[in-house]
C-alpha cells in the first residue's frame, strides 16, 4: 500500500514540477527569442568588473555600464545578458578565471552592439543567451519522465 501511495506522490509531483519548470522554460525562450528581435545600435564600455552582490546568499557579478544612442536621446545601460554570469561566494572566496576572462571581453571604451526595447528605449542589454532556457526545459523532462514512469509502475504494485 505504501508504495502505491509513494508512486502517486511520485506522479503529481512529477506532473506539477514538470509542468512548472515546462512553462518557466517556454517564458524564458520567449524572452531570449523576443530579446533578439530587438534593433540593435552601437554603444561603448563605461565600466565592465566582477564585484560581489548579495540577495540571499554572497556571490561574485559581472557590473556592466555602457552608453549608447537611440533616435539623438543618450542612455546608460546595466543590464549585461538576459543570463548574466554569477557565481556563489561560498564556493568561490576569489571570482575564478571563467569570470574573469567573460568580463576583459568587454574592455573599457571599446564598441559593443546594444539591443534596446524600441518602445523603452532606456531598457537594453548587450548579450543574448538563446540557450538559457536549457535548464528548466531538461528539469520539466525529467520531472515528466518520473510521473510517467510512476505512473506505469502504479499498474504493477498490488
Amino acid at each position: 500500500m505504501w508504495m502505491r501511495n509513494l508512486l502517486m506522490i511520485l506522479t503529481f509531483g512529477g506532473l506539477f514540477f514538470g509542468v512548472i519548470f515546462g512553462i518557466g522554460a517556454w517564458m524564458i525562450h520567449s524572452s531570449a527569442q523576443a530579446f533578439l528581435a530587438r534593433p540593435t545600435v552601437q554603444g561603448r564600455v563605461l565600466e565592465m568588473a566582477v564585484e560581489m552582490g548579495y540577495s540571499k546568499s554572497r556571490y561574485w557579478r559581472v557590473k556592466a555600464r555602457y552608453a549608447y544612442e537611440v533616435d539623438g536621446q543618450s542612455y546608460v545601460g546595466e543590464t549585461l545578458s538576459n543570463e548574466t554570469p554569477r557565481e556563489l561566494l561560498l564556493w568561490n572566496p576569489q571570482p575564478s578565471p571563467a569570470l574573469t576572462r567573460y568580463v576583459e571581453r568587454y574592455p573599457v571604451g571599446s564598441t559593443v552592439t546594444v539591443r534596446y526595447n524600441p518602445k523603452e528605449p532606456r531598457r537594453s542589454l548587450l548579450e543574448v543567451n538563446p540557450d538559457a532556457a536549457r535548464g528548466p526545459a531538461l528539469a520539466a523532462g525529467i520531472a515528466l519522465l518520473v510521473a510517467v514512469l510512476s505512473l506505469v509502475g502504479q499498474r504493477f504494485v498490488r
